[in-house]
């Protein structure tokens, strides 16, 4: 039986694969065209572009901050100085994109570095919400109101943290190191409310003419007087441009501009005056411990211009807290009501009667003058009837047999029944229907036979007003 038989298939004929070889040379052609006239396109249209933006990935400008200036008192002894210091910041523009897993890990692995919590939780960022760590929470809401300016995240860091942000900078996009300049104050809380504290400046801020011109993340004065002579403090930041490679690592200075330090602020006060009346201001506080005042001020003047040599406010706070970042339950317990708000500046920034400002000038003349002594014993029954007009203490209050003149002037229960009979014994003027005063003051009012004269201008302000000052501290609010 004979077998069918199959012809051999042929393969295709020359004209067909002339043809196919000729459109795949031609789809050859178009794609080599196509990427020529990208090239081309990269490197001539766009190559000055792209060629800008390899420099400034190369060169950097580094802001060098300029150092505030000094506060001294008249003698010229340092109160406020500034040392510097080494700050970890976070530069927004060279960050991850936002809400990317990368920009996450860089707060994430900073705070577990700089020892900060990496608990997340829900941050509001503008209007969204978003769960982030505390330092991630931090970031993106400076980086929401001032996108341009660095976000110091730990301004007084250690050498070893400095050290280790710098070696991880590749992981670390965005992170940085800088030198800063910080706020000393070599008398902690001595006139602490009144020197003030400092901080960078806000986006509020930014749109008030008084701080026109100034770049974001400038250190400003916030209250007192830095905040008064900010102007004057506040020094001019200098310029470094540096050239670095990939890493990121500097390898040469290009060009340096030099920081202008802050001019030097003097002022009338002297050191001394005010460590004598901050220490009368503890003491007077320690008095009134138990009878609900423990708050006081004082003020020094010298009596020969005006001058302010002393002034202080109890209780007070050390200034070097702002420093560093705080959180708002530490600014609640160091600062809030139950610490009688320390930055408050009770000499010059409440209100209170004026009348007792005056005992401690009426105490001094009877003291000088010998009409009481620090043991005279005066009966106070809350009322004392001057002519046809009848005074009351404050609160008709009716202190009794006070022991102790000195005593009764360091607590603000001093009636005014005591003052008045006190100024009727120093003053020549007849005052009827005044209360004895006890031995030895009426003996000392009958050998009395000219009038005295109060706190002679002869009298030394240097040697005067640290008396005066203790005395006033005891004024308590």
């Amino acid at each position: 039986m004979t077998e069918p038989f199959e012809a051999p298939s042929r393969g295709p004929s020359s004209s067909q694969l002339g043809r196919r070889v000729a459109i795949l040379g031609l789809m050859a052609f178009v794609l080599f065209g196509l990427l020529l006239l990208r090239l081309w396109y990269l490197e001539v249209l766009e190559g000055d572009g792209y060629l800008a933006k390899a420099n400034d990935n190369q060169i950097r400008e580094v802001a060098i901050a300029a150092p505030r200036g000094k506060i001294v008192d008249r003698n010229g002894k340092v109160l406020v100085d500034s040392r510097p210091s080494t700050a970890i910041v976070v530069l927004p523009g060279r960050l991850p994109d936002h809400g990317t897993p990368e920009r996450a890990a860089v707060s994430a692995k900073l705070s577990l570095a700089l020892g900060m919590s990496t608990e997340t939780a829900p941050c509001k960022v503008g209007d969204a919400i978003e769960v982030l760590t505390p330092l991630g929470c931090q970031i993106e809401k400076e980086a929401a109101a001032l996108p341009y300016a660095n976000i110091t995240i730990k301004p007084d860091a250690s050498q070893a943290e400095a050290a280790w942000v710098l070696e991880n900078r590749r992981t670390l996009p965005g992170a940085d190191v800088t030198r800063v300049w910080l706020r000393s104050y070599p008398y902690g809380a001595i006139g602490a409310q009144l020197f003030g504290t400092v901080g960078e400046v806000t986006a509020e801020q930014l749109n008030k003419p008084r701080f026109d011109g100034i770049p974001q993340g400038t250190v400003i004065g916030q209250s007192g007087l830095e905040y008064q002579y900010d102007r004057y403090l506040r020094g001019r930041d200098g310029a470094e441009r540096i050239q670095v490679d990939a890493s990121g690592h500097a390898r040469r200075t290009l060009a340096k501009s030099d920081p202008l330090p802050g001019r030097t602020l003097r002022l009338s006060l002297d050191l001394g005056v005010m460590k004598e009346g901050q220490s009368a201001l503890e003491t007077a506080v320690g008095l009134g411990e138990g009878s609900g005042y423990s708050a006081a001020a004082y003020v020094a003047l010298d009596p020969r211009n005006g001058r302010v040599v002393g002034l202080g406010s109890a209780p007070s706070f050390d200034p070097s807290v702002f420093a560093k970042p705080i959180s708002n339950n530490a600014y609640q317990q160091l600062f809030g009501k139950g610490a009688l708000y320390p930055q408050l500046d009770r000499a010059i920034q409440s209100a209170y009667p004026t009348g007792s400002t005056f005992k401690p000038v009426t105490a001094l003349a009877a003291l000088e003058k010998g009409v009481v002594t620090p043991n005279t014993t005066v009966d106070d029954p809350g009322s004392i009837k001057i002519g046809n007009i009848v005074f009351h203490n404050a609160g008709n209050t009716a202190n009794g047999t006070v022991n102790g003149y000195r005593t009764s002037l360091a607590v603000v229960r001093v009636g005014d029944v005591q003052v008045y009979n006190v100024e009727a014994a120093v003053l020549p003027m007849p005052m009827p229907h005044v209360l004895p005063l006890a031995s030895p003051a009426k003996t000392a009012l009958a050998k009395r036979k000219k009038p005295p004269t109060s706190c002679s201008r002869q009298s030394s302000a240097t040697a005067w007003m640290p008396s005066f000052a203790s005395i006033t501290s005891t004024a308590m609010w």
